[in-house]
């Protein structure tokens, strides 16, 4: 059912007359709309299939949390519980809400529901999304409302899920890199150095890339043109490249 955001309340999260706010679409709106916004398409069966990309499973690594006062001395604080600074999380809260407030061409996908069957122990849940496909899978995850159930819903929990949001560089995103720049590129310039494989494949992700596969590295150093090196087919000892630019 199309709505306005602010009769859910979203204006208090910072997200201000969105107009085109669906909430809780039965299943197969949801995937009409994953084939139509080109999300997803439908397998031999009729499911819907989507493709994630390299990310297909949980990344621990990606969980931060912000420390401030409520937090600081709650949290098991290490390399899965990431701490995050209070004015890092407002720089990328604000692009959350500036990208939200900027696509009300596009559908808003709400999903209200519960975290657990017993009453004494469930949560209301909130998933605010731009995909169908996620507002298909946590209709698929969380339990979904009965009649009345909705009435006078207010979360406990909130989820605002914007995966198109990326950001400036790679140290807004992981803080901690600062302090362990390499000796040799130190300057704030200077190509990033001492970062796992998987670190430099979210910072793609998040800027809208991806690594170099094995084909393309293989393309790239035979020059784009099928040579097995970049000067040509053989190796060859005097050439500058094969020497990495050293003087013999």
């Amino acid at each position: 059912m199309k709505m306005n955001g602010n009769d859910l309340g979203l204006n208090q999260l910072g997200l201000t007359n969105l107009t085109n706010v669906h909430r809780n679409l039965p299943v197969k709106e949801l995937v009409d709309d994953i084939v139509k916004n080109g999300e997803g398409v439908i397998g031999l069966r009729g499911a819907a299939m989507v493709d994630t990309g390299i990310y297909t499973g949980r990344s621990p690594k990606d969980k931060y949390i912000v420390d401030e006062p409520s937090s600081n001395d709650k949290i098991w604080w290490g390399p899965v519980n990431r701490k995050i600074s209070e004015d890092i999380f407002n720089t990328l809260y604000e692009k959350v809400v500036d990208y939200y407030n900027s696509a009300d061409v596009s559908k808003t996908y709400v999903f209200d529901g519960f975290a657990g069957a017993d009453p004494n122990y469930s949560l209301n849940v909130r998933i605010i999304a731009k995909k169908a496909w996620q507002a298909h899978f946590v209709h698929n995850m969380f339990i979904r409302s009965e009649n009345g159930e909705l009435n006078d819903f207010k979360p406990g929990f909130t989820i605002i899920n914007a995966s198109d949001v990326t950001n400036k560089n790679f140290e807004e995103i992981f803080p901690e890199h600062r302090l362990r720049r390499s000796i040799f590129s130190k300057c704030d310039n200077c190509p990033v150095s001492k970062i796992t494989w998987y670190e430099a494949a979210d910072y793609c992700y998040l800027k809208g890339k991806t690594l170099p596969s094995e084909a393309q590295w293989e393309k790239a150093a035979g020059g784009g043109n099928g040579c097995e090196f970049p000067w040509g087919p053989e190796f060859d000892p005097e050439n500058k490249q094969a020497r990495g630019g050293l003087k013999l």
